[in-house]
């Protein structure tokens, strides 16, 4: 089997680290859904008026040979037939003209809406302090509120001593409010605020898991290489809670957007303009990446804002999805740690689980999304299935890993 690398903390820098995967085992769980009835390709209606032209041409000339069959044309008959094709292909250039200005790359408004609040992000990270050498790290964020608060890859940040962020010609000192190293987000604060300052929200619409169909246009903006802010369109490709060795906290978009140098921590739109998720991982060997979806960045960000730290729970439990004999797949517990909060609330081998709180339970990808929105503290209700008998358990979530 070929070796995969995936590139899970990806800033432009002199000395860029990757992750070697020695395995890759891709489970999409999505399903294509067609959006052609509602987006028709630019090319379909050129194609369409391009047809008009034929059936003029064959009537211009149609008239034309009747005209030499009763008489040969005087030169004044032929000019205005030659005219009159003139004209007709004159029209269908224009109705292509119009079918593609009506079909513009949803990229070129987005691009416009938003440009402005993406910014370049320069870490100035101490590599060798006996030397004094030190490693600039690059990649790009984005402005989340007007309190100058710029959300952006944990990589490019994290053990930088000096921070700062450049938009166009300018230049503004950042200080770390706090970051999250499994997911790759950080957010800064600009020490000075900048004039005209404008953002992208994180917030909105609080979705129980991504609702984009697999084959939507994307759209992500961020500083390739160091140079400004640009648009880049794709196609979401896959969601996926693994990739190889590595588990993601919750299923992460595949997309087809190559994520070069500089573009880590790049937001990512659909092609209506919705905010979908941030650029955090790279698969370099087949010009792919990873985007965090925005319903994890809200509440990273919304609690690195608030207390500095993100906190990831534990419930003592794993499961497993497994077919039954009725072909029917549900999700098994198949082991309950010793003092965990599970087996407190009487969790056991076998139980079947068919909902967390209010997230109804169908594959893993549900246990981790119902998992990852609890708080250590918070008080969680399962619903199981228990030899064909519902019950209902309350456990008490722990702290996983804090920093």
């Amino acid at each position: 089997m070929a070796c995969l690398f995936l590139v899970l903390l990806f800033p432009y820098s002199t000395n860029l680290a990757e992750e070697k995967i020695t395995s890759a085992e891709v489970l999409p769980s999505s399903e294509i859904k067609n959006l052609a009835d509602t987006k028709v390709s630019p090319a379909v209606e050129i194609n369409l008026a391009k047809k008009k032209i034929a059936p003029a041409e064959v009537s211009s000339l149609s008239e034309t040979k009747n005209s030499v069959d009763a008489k040969v044309p005087s030169s004044v008959e032929t000019n205005l037939v030659a005219e009159e094709m003139t004209l007709t292909k004159a029209s269908a250039a224009s109705e292509i003209k119009n079918a593609v200005d009506a079909k513009v790359s949803p990229a070129v408004e987005i691009f416009k809406r938003y440009h402005a609040a993406v910014v370049r992000v320069i870490g100035l990270k101490d590599s060798k302090l006996d030397t004094g050498d030190s490693q600039i790290l690059e990649g790009t964020g984005f402005f989340i509120d007007n309190q100058a608060h710029v959300l952006t890859a944990a990589s490019v940040v994290a053990l930088s001593g000096k921070i700062w962020i450049e938009r166009g010609d300018e230049s503004f000192a950042a200080e770390r409010i706090g970051f999250d190293p499994v997911t790759n987000i950080a957010v800064l604060h600009l020490l000075k605020r900048p004039e005209n300052l404008t953002y992208i929200s994180y917030q909105g619409e609080e979705l129980a898991q991504d609702d984009l169909p697999i084959g939507s246009t994307i759209i992500s903006i961020g500083s390739k290489l160091g140079l400004d802010p640009s648009p880049n369109q794709g196609m979401l490709t896959g969601r996926h809670l693994h990739y190889g060795d590595h588990k993601f906290i919750v299923p992460y978009g595949r997309s087809s957007l190559a994520m070069d140098g500089g573009e880590s921590g790049s937001p990512v739109f659909d092609a209506t303009g919705r905010f979908i998720g941030v650029m955090i991982a790279s698969l370099p060997e087949i010009r792919s990446s990873f985007i965090s979806p925005a319903y994890a960045i809200r509440k990273i960000a919304g609690d690195l804002l608030s207390i500095g730290t993100f906190s990831y729970v534990s419930l003592g439990f794993s499961a497993r999805q497994e077919l039954q004999t009725s072909g029917q797949y549900c999700i098994s517990i198949i082991q309950v740690s010793k003092d965990s909060p599970a087996e407190k609330a009487g969790l056991h081998i076998h139980d079947e689980l068919k909902r967390i709180d209010q997230k109804v339970i169908s594959n893993m990808e549900d246990v981790a999304i119902a998992i990852f929105h609890l708080h250590p503290g918070d008080t969680a209700e399962l619903e199981i299935l228990r030899e064909g008998q519902k019950h209902t358990l309350f456990i008490v979530t722990d702290s996983l890993l804090s920093h």
